[in-house]
């Protein structure tokens, strides 16, 4: 098994805030961070060949990320405002990795390396009325401008895929050495807080989005919130959600190969099958819906809230292959699936035991998430998750802070939707449940300065990776070790 894989992070951020008058403030903000690996001799399969022993410690892919925004606020007599534009730029080098069979997810020796380029150009903008119009009420009232752009010259690196030639039919849209999409897209929202009494607060919504290959889509939404009595609230809320293929699930020239373990293995296999993007997808869509009580007592205070959120068009990987190439190898795509849920209820609890000791609890709690058409999880999550965290401010500068994590079993997958056939018995590994503590100290030193360290998992709980879910069910993650940290931070 490989042991911890670890991170190199530098980052930088600035901000420049011009005060133009009394009413308005002009921001520009620049950032830049660099996050290197430090391999640890992982790989999808466990494959510990020559090649991949040989890079343990060495950094197998580098992302760079520059980020740039200018931001303009205001604050008058009829209202507030907010308009921005930012840039970000992604760069993500890596060491290509074998694309199938025992190479799947390990470097390769001799495929050299690709820079995936990825650059988003944002223009936004809200203004936030105040109006007496039968009631006391805040309108908002706003948009959004998206140009997204995304370079990947390894996604056409395998050369045997050549849809169109010998006869065979043409894929729409594919186009040999296109390694470019791009996609705009524009949105326009309102919202307006409505105080209905005194006790009662209605929060209608409605919001638009337009993107240049799915067209427009229509997300209303209405929330409330009503006290009961002077410490308890009820607060509820529904929404439409709209999510629009990514840049890949939709771009014919973005691949995805496998040698036969994400192929359907009830059709014949000759040489594997490549997954690819489907210009004609259907954006997805979810019907959020969440009612829950919320309980004041000053001193102590407690809240808990039902969520069920209902997923249509949810974008998957087909396993059935829409044509074969010459070779013999088939050719399948991202399509729209059936429906999917997820239920669940989430829980706080907080209580000042003291002055200077604090107790927060939080937990969620997972009724269901599963796909409606196979019955199987959307995820491998524990049943429930427990965070509890007490926190001393021993004195003005000094605090500490013990935190503890305690999740529950969770469950492997019975059946790989990929290849359409059950896991066997043995490879249905449950993750049992667990639990973590870690301990921090804080002191400031002044209002500029100050310093934190302290231990993650304390008891140094492992849990180590046995491999894919074929194999190890459930166990399909690393759990690291005990770590330290400190920080120091400056403000000016």
């Amino acid at each position: 098994m490989a042991g911890r894989e670890g991170v190199r992070n530098k980052d930088i951020n600035g901000l420049l805030s011009w005060q133009l008058n009394p009413e308005q403030t002009l921001d520009l903000e620049a950032s830049y961070s660099r996050q290197g690996n430090i391999f640890a001799g992982d790989t999808m399969l466990n494959n510990g060949a020559a090649f991949v022993s040989s890079l343990v410690g060495s950094e197998t892919n580098v992302m760079q990320r520059s980020a740039y925004a200018l931001t303009h606020r205001g604050d008058f007599e009829w209202g507030t405002s907010e308009a921005s534009l930012a840039y970000d730029y992604t760069r993500n080098w890596r060491l290509n990795e074998g694309l199938a069979g025992s190479s799947e997810g390990a470097p390769s020796d001799g495929a050299g390396a690709f820079t995936s380029r990825l650059r988003n150009t944002r223009a936004s903008g809200e203004v936030n009325l105040p109006l007496s119009l039968g009631f006391e009420q805040v309108l908002t009232l706003g948009g959004e401008y998206l140009y997204e752009t995304l370079n990947d010259p390894g996604s056409l690196r395998t050369q045997s895929f050549d849809p169109g030639s010998s006869g065979l039919p043409a894929l729409a849209g594919f186009a040999r050495g296109n390694t470019k999409t791009d996609a705009r897209s524009f949105a326009l929202f309102a919202e307006d807080n409505i105080e209905v009494g005194s006790r009662t607060i209605v929060t209608p919504g409605l919001r638009y989005d337009e993107h240049e290959e799915f067209g427009g889509n229509w997300s209303p939404s209405l929330n409330a919130s009503h006290k009961l009595t002077d410490v308890l609230t009820l607060k509820g809320g529904i929404a439409r959600a709209y999510k629009t293929p990514n840049l890949y699930q939709s771009n014919p020239n973005y691949l995805l190969y496998s040698m036969g373990n994400g192929c359907n293995a009830g059709q014949t296999n000759t040489g594997g099958c490549y997954l690819v993007g489907n210009p004609d997808l259907k954006p997805e869509t979810s019907i959020n819906k969440e009612i829950g009580l919320a309980l004041d007592m000053g001193q102590w205070r407690a809240s808990a809230t039902y969520f069920r959120n209902d997923y249509k068009n949810k974008i998957i990987g087909s396993n059935d292959f829409l044509y074969r190439l010459s070779n013999g190898r088939r050719v399948q795509e991202w399509e729209n699936a059936g429906k999917a849920v997820v239920e669940g209820i989430e829980g706080n609890f907080f209580i000042a035991l003291t002055p200077s000791l604090d107790w927060n609890t939080n937990f969620t709690y997972m009724i269901e998430s599963e796909d409606r058409d196979t019955g199987e999880p959307l995820s491998i999550i524990p049943e429930y998750t427990l965070n509890s965290t007490l926190d001393w401010y021993a004195t003005e500068q000094l605090s500490l802070q013990l935190n503890g994590t305690y999740y529950a079993k969770q469950e492997a997958p019975a059946l790989n939707q990929r290849t359409n056939q059950a896991y066997a018995t043995a490879a249905q590994k449950d993750v049992d449940p667990y639990g973590l503590m870690g301990v921090s100290a804080g002191y400031e030193f002044s209002e500029n300065y100050s310093v934190r360290v302290g231990i993650n998992n304390l008891f140094d709980k492992r849990i180590y990776r046995e491999g894919n879910a074929a194999d190890a069910g459930a166990n399909t993650y690393n759990e690291p070790g005990r770590a330290y940290f400190a920080s120091v931070t400056a403000s000016f």
